[in-house]
């Protein structure tokens, strides 16, 4: 995946009709992005540039961001996508970290997620080979889509993965 990347403009130069920006990569520390910031609203002409705004955003995966989200926020997110990829964007845009303390999202999300099967059928057969010891002999009387069902039915969730196969997800 590409480095997130932020395009963060001054709004003094914006409200003056003029366009006054630069792209930061936020795959570094919140101080490091917000030391950029200073820097591009140290040029702009406008003075005071003292505020600014998140104009775009590239290589978030699908992961949304507002004009005004915390630069933590956003250097925590850039992490998370950078170490994790579409899995954690998959498990973010569920919801289920969308509204975390940004301090809790990456616990969150190793908690959750069990990996990347061909199917949840697939899942069920392996999470039940590895927990319980299951005689050979009875291998082909398990219908693991039930199995899988059941898994559902306890809360558990999957998302497709664009090259194949879906990433699991347990309930919190």
């Amino acid at each position: 995946m590409n480095i997130p990347r932020i395009y963060v403009a001054c709004l003094s130069s914006y409200n003056a009709g003029v366009l006054h920006g630069e792209w930061i990569n936020a795959d570094q520390s919140a101080d490091g992005i917000h030391a950029e910031i200073q820097e591009i609203l140290s040029r702009s002409e406008h003075k005071p540039a003292e505020e600014w705004a998140i104009h775009d955003y590239v290589n978030f995966g699908g992961i949304e961001l507002g004009e005004y989200v915390s630069i933590e926020r956003v250097a925590k997110l850039a992490e998370l996508v950078d170490g994790h990829g579409p899995a954690f964007v998959a498990w973010y845009e569920s919801g289920d970290g969308a509204y975390l303390d940004l301090y809790d999202l990456e616990d969150a999300f190793l908690d959750a997620y069990q990996g990347h099967y061909d199917s949840l059928e697939h899942y069920a057969e392996e999470y039940w080979n590895t927990h319980y010891e299951i005689p050979d002999h009875l291998h082909n009387y398990i219908a693991w889509d039930r199995m899988a069902r059941d898994l559902k039915t306890d809360g558990y969730w999957t998302e497709y993965a664009d090259g194949g196969g879906a990433y699991v997800f347990k309930p919190d």
